[in-house]
């Protein structure tokens, strides 16, 4: 409830006249002369109002004689002319305080009125009730778009919700990462081995907050070469990073990609990985999961080393993805060979720094480590199941309004992006190489070009047709074959293996390579019949320059 002053006004303290739904100091303050006419008026209509209710009771015959007395001081009345007298009668009592507050609620209604310019707190809150009744359409074409509705969550809780779990999910990283560095305060490198041909994920270790852009985080890699620099990634087709956590997606790999992979974000020093990428010198033996018949192969166990304290084992790699869906198809997963120390012992030496071990044949494995027979013995594995997953339908996008109305709709599997979806990611292109070989070649080894972005296994076309592994494997005696790693092995080359190889990722195209296998005459030489050839011929021309030198004497 507002208070007033013995002249009207409202009290400009701390007490109840301070909440009157304005802001009394810069409206209030001072003495606006139409404001105490308006003010004055209410007062006195309320005072005479009162006298004659309340006449003949003694309580209250000294505040009418009082108002009685304020109205005369009031210097003026309404422009309507004079204030209009109701008549006498008998009317119900009301409480004594009830008047003061009908005196006052008249004078801030009038007060409100009267005000050259509308009250900042009822102004501010006309706002805000209009802002949240108002309903915002979808922007239009040139209007501003905001590209991260986490930047500007709104009012809507689910992705308020969602903006949440990422802070907590980036001070548990940060919690994560302070347990790690231990009491040495030092960081631990891990090394992983990949074979050729095939792809790997490295996760950026750096804690990356939400209200920084992952963009800013970039990879850097330092090979193996004595004097090589770091040097950032070059992305591409084979090599892309997340947009949402930075991790490097490799496909396609080469030995040439061994080497030290860094993810840095900002000053952040993260742990580096050491990557070795086996070649075909790389020993490997196939194996079956344990629900395999049991006249498959399973995988080796663990063997210790006890005088040097070492442990070698197969670190196993997730499962990829299936070859087909809704059909039976094949997936695979590798068992690294590594080393490690076993437990209890100190960590000292190159093993002393990665405690996850080393792979078997790394250039960072000390070579007396690596000419220990169980581990120069031991292969790694590459361990082989079926499989059948159901095909995804197609991924549409929807585009919805405030209200959850259907806006627009955008098929992504066939092509259509939504504007709001940003710049779409564009396919990787269809690799496609040609290969000259001779019959005299011993072997032919023909590995997919192409990527899907995929770790998905690979499946291979002779022109139209399907390549059974089993049934091209028996029906040329084991001459051609497809190998652990999804390569087509030819030995003893001939012409009519000449064709065009399309390799295939989950039903889509990823790669072809055309062989050409020409026969080209074989010359061979015996290198005694040679030289005695040449002796003789070299022989007759001596006799013949004899001759003629003899004869030009005896003339």
């Amino acid at each position: 409830m507002c208070s007033t002053t013995e002249h009207g006004y409202g009290d400009q303290g701390s007490g109840p006249g301070a909440s009157c739904g304005r802001d009394p100091g810069p409206v209030l303050r001072g003495r606006l002369p139409p404001l105490q006419d308006a003010a004055a008026t209410a007062e006195e209509v309320a005072a005479e109002e009162e006298e004659e209710e309340e006449e003949g009771e003694e309580g209250q015959a000294g505040k009418g004689e009082g108002d009685e007395a304020r109205v005369a001081r009031t210097p003026g009345r309404l422009a309507g002319g004079p204030s209009v007298r109701r008549g006498r009668g008998k009317q119900p009592s009301r409480p004594p305080g009830m008047a003061t507050s009908l005196k006052v609620l008249a004078a801030c209604c009038v007060l409100l009125a009267l005000l050259p310019r509308p009250c900042p707190a009822l102004e501010l809150w006309s706002k805000v009730r209009e802002f949240f009744r108002e309903k915002r359409p979808l922007p239009k074409e040139g209007e501003f778009v905001r590209e991260n509705e986490f930047e500007f969550p709104g009012t809507d809780r689910r992705l308020i919700r969602a903006l949440g779990a990422l802070w907590d999910a980036y001070y548990e990283c940060l919690r994560s990462s302070y347990a790690s560095i231990g009491p040495l305060r030092s960081i631990t490198p891990e090394a992983v081995m990949a074979f050729e041909g095939s792809s790997i994920k490295l996760p950026c270790k750096a804690c990356i907050s939400p209200a920084d852009d992952p963009s800013e985080a970039v990879w850097l890699y330092q090979g193996y070469a004595e004097g090589e620099r770091a040097r950032p990634v070059a992305l591409g087709e084979s090599a892309l990073a997340s947009r949402e956590d930075r991790s490097l997606l490799l496909f396609n790999l080469r030995a040439a990609q061994s080497g030290q992979f860094l993810c840095q974000a900002g000053g952040a020093v993260t742990a580096s990985y050491f990557l070795h990428v086996a070649n075909s010198s790389e020993p490997t033996a196939t194996v079956y999961p344990d629900t395999a018949p049991p006249n498959k192969t399973r995988a080796r166990p663990p063997v210790d080393v006890p005088r040097r304290g070492l442990r070698v084992f197969s670190r196993w790699q997730p499962w990829t993805g299936c070859s087909r869906c809704d059909l039976a198809g094949k997936r695979t997963r590798t068992g690294a060979c590594t080393v490690s120390l076993a437990g209890g012992e100190a960590a000292t030496g190159i093993l002393g720094l990665f405690p996850a071990g080393l792979p078997c044949r790394s250039p960072l494995l000390p070579p007396q480590l690596r000419a220990l027979p169980a581990v120069r013995d031991r292969p790694s594995e590459i361990m082989t199941g079926y499989c059948k997953v159901p095909c995804t339908g197609p991924t549409v996008y929807e585009v919805r309004d405030h209200e959850g109305r259907l806006v627009e709709r955008a098929n992504n599997s066939a092509g259509i992006f939504s504007i709001f979806q940003g710049v779409p990611t564009p396919p990787p292109d269809v690799q496609r190489r040609s290969r000259y070989e001779s019959t005299s070649t011993p072997r032919i080894t023909i590995q997919c070009p192409g990527n899907l972005n995929s770790d998905a296994p690979v499946l291979w076309q002779l022109g139209s047709q399907h390549i059974n592994p089993i049934a091209i494997f028996q029906q040329t005696h084991g001459r051609i074959y497809i190998d652990p790693f999804g390569r087509v092995v030819i030995n003893r080359p001939q012409v009519k293996d000449s064709n065009i190889y399309s390799c295939w990722q989950s039903k889509e195209l990823a790669g072809t390579v055309r062989l050409i296998v020409e026969q080209k005459p074989e010359v061979t030489a015996n290198h005694r019949v040679t030289l005695i050839g040449l002796a003789l011929i070299l022989g007759t021309f001596a006799y013949i320059l004899n001759k003629v030198v003899t004869g030009r004497g005896r003339r």
